[in-house]
């Protein structure tokens, strides 16, 4: 007695649990089919179980090693410069090459940048800002400037050596009481 190939397998072990329910005798086609799907469901199973597995001893080495990477390339306090970042971010840099608000060519990225140096210089000038920094389980930092005077306030992350821009979002101004 021969059987086909998954699908038929697949067809013909549905068909023995549908005879099953109904209280049917099974045939020895439906007897294969059920022997090969319970098979292969096992065989899976003991796949799934080493890959599992496998991955999860990979984890358990990988997590410390790039944890331990993290502690020894976080970048300090002092690396962090809040009014060269600022510029950055006003000047468009973090943004990606096809959007909109990116200036392109060389006149719009200067132009940005005077822009950028003015606005920061005018923003942190006037009112000030505010720097405030948290280590992250000594493998990163998270440096936040709030700038009161465009009311708005910019987070990055310092990690493997470099300081990344996160986002930016709108504050609500302090009120002088």
């Amino acid at each position: 007695n021969t059987i086909g190939g998954p699908s038929t397998v697949m067809s013909d072990a549905v068909d023995a649990i549908a005879a099953l329910t109904r209280g049917d005798p099974l045939t020895s086609r439906h007897n294969l089919a059920l022997v090969y799907s319970i098979g292969f469901a096992i065989v899976a199973t003991s796949i799934l179980r080493v890959i599992m597995s496998a991955m999860f001893a990979i984890w358990i080495l990988a997590f410390p090693l790039a944890y331990l990477c993290g502690v020894q390339a976080c970048p300090t306090n002092a690396s962090f410069d809040a009014k060269k970042e600022l510029k950055r971010v006003m000047r468009g840099h973090q943004l990606p090459e096809d959007h909109p608000d990116k200036p392109k060519g060389w006149l719009a990225e200067n132009l940005a940048r005077v822009a950028a140096t003015v606005t920061t210089e005018l923003a942190t000038g006037l009112s000030g800002y505010e720097v405030e920094m948290w280590d992250v389980a000594g493998a990163a930092k998270v440096a936040t400037v709030r700038v009161a005077s465009i009311n708005a306030e910019c987070v990055w992350i310092g990690w493997f050596g470099q300081w990344t821009y996160v986002y930016q979002r709108e504050i609500e101004p302090r009120s002088h009481q």
